[in-house]
């Protein structure tokens, strides 16, 4: 008997599909981890609620 090997790639696909492929979440709001400049911190918050008022 062949014995069944669960490194192939048919059963890597089959695992995948299991739950579905779905593609990766774009991030809700971008991390700001590193910028510790207040005044940076401002004016991203104005540009962004410009951009939101056009």
């Amino acid at each position: 008997l062949v014995e069944y090997q669960s490194l192939s790639s048919l059963s890597t696909a089959r695992k995948a599909h299991r739950n579905g492929i779905k593609k990766p979440r774009p991030d809700r709001y971008e991390s700001m981890k590193g910028v510790g400049n207040c005044k940076v911190m401002v004016n991203i918050r104005v540009t962004n609620s410009m951009e939101a008022g056009c």
